[in-house]
């Protein structure tokens, strides 16, 4: 999850950088490769944490993994994002006709995991809850800069 996060910024600047708009929309798809892992890894680590084995609902796992690798080749397609657009030196993305499919994966695995973090920090004690603590201060963080260093 950590690679995905890192891959993010680093591709966000890339695409932010562009000289022109095809250089534009490579790096803009290569973003939409590295976003789609990163709510499904964080689904999955928040759902298995604090244990070692990767043991929850194995439908739900199947689901999200299918749903996520159609996102992938929607991206591919240019169907999550169609097109970008130089406007005043800025990249400005052109939404595809899939870009609610993928928001609605990203918002689902993200939310999703966020809720299950919540339940189990406030069902924890001792070293569990502060170690809970610490994860869901670095996941705010991390997704704060993520949109921080995507809108500004």
């Amino acid at each position: 999850m950590i690679f995905y996060i890192g891959l993010y910024a680093i591709l966000n600047y890339l695409s932010l950088s562009a000289k022109n708009s095809s250089e534009a929309f490579f790096w803009a798809k290569l973003i939409i490769f590295s976003a789609v892992p990163q709510g499904l890894l964080f689904f999955f680590f928040v759902n298995t944490f604090p244990r070692s084995n990767f043991i929850f609902n194995k439908k739900l796992q199947i689901s999200l993994i299918i749903w996520a690798v159609i996102n992938l080749i929607l991206a591919s397609q240019n169907l999550i994002f169609a097109d970008v657009a130089i406007i005043g030196n800025q990249p400005s993305i052109i939404p595809g006709p899939a870009i609610s499919l993928f928001g609605l994966f990203q918002g689902i695995t993200v939310i999703g995991g966020s809720i299950v973090l919540l339940r189990k920090y406030l069902r924890a004690n001792g070293l569990l809850k502060q170690q809970l603590q610490y994860i869901t201060a670095g996941i705010i963080l991390s997704f704060a800069l993520m949109l921080l260093s995507t809108f500004i």
